[in-house]
C-alpha cells in the first residue's frame, strides 16, 4: 500500500460515519480511530529543523502538506484542510501558535499540524497575507476540505 493509497483511505474513512478502522495483510496494518487524539506535547520542533525532515522521538514521519486554497470569498482565501486529522495550532503546549489573527504570514510559512495516523503534516501557506480569521480550535478534529483559516492578500 504506498501512500496515495493510505491518503485516499484516510479522505474515504473521514468522510465516513465510521468511528474506527482497522485493516491487516502480511505486509500492512492500519488502525484509525476518530474517537483518539494525539497529546501535543509529543510534537518537538528543532528551532533549525524542518518537520518534513525529521522524525520525532516515537518514530513517527512527519510529513509537509500545502492548504487546499477556495478562493470563493470577496473577503479573502480560505485555507482548507488537505487531510482528515487532528489539527494543532503549535508545535508544542508550551510553544506559541504558528499563527493567529492579524499575523502576516509569507509563502511556505507553517500555519499549523493536522496529525493523521500517527504523521505530523505541517500545512503552509500558499500566499502572501495576513490571517483574518482561525476556524478551528487546537487539539479539533478536522476534515478534508474543512475551512481553517481566512487570508487577505
Amino acid at each position: 500500500m504506498n501512500f496515495h493509497e493510505v491518503k485516499e483511505l484516510i479522505n474515504i474513512i473521514g468522510k465516513s460515519n465510521l468511528r474506527e478502522f482497522e485493516f491487516k495483510n502480511s505486509a500492512v496494518y492500519i488502525r484509525m480511530n476518530k474517537n483518539e487524539t494525539f497529546p501535543a506535547e509529543r510534537i518537538k520542533k528543532e528551532p533549525e529543523s524542518n518537520f518534513s525532515d525529521i522524525i520525532n522521538n516515537h518514530g513517527e514521519e512527519i510529513n509537509t502538506q500545502h492548504a487546499v486554497i477556495d478562493e470563493a470569498s470577496d473577503s479573502g482565501l480560505f485555507i482548507k484542510s488537505p487531510l482528515v486529522g487532528t489539527f494543532y495550532e503549535s508545535p508544542s503546549p508550551e510553544n506559541a501558535p504558528f499563527v493567529k489573527q492579524g499575523d502576516r504570514v509569507k509563502k511556505g510559512q507553517v500555519l499549523c499540524i493536522i496529525e493523521a495516523m500517527k504523521v505530523m503534516n505541517e500545512i503552509l501557506s500558499d500566499y502572501d497575507g495576513v490571517i483574518i480569521q482561525s476556524f478551528v480550535k487546537n487539539e479539533e478534529m478536522v476534515e478534508f476540505g474543512q475551512n481553517l483559516y481566512m487570508i487577505k492578500e
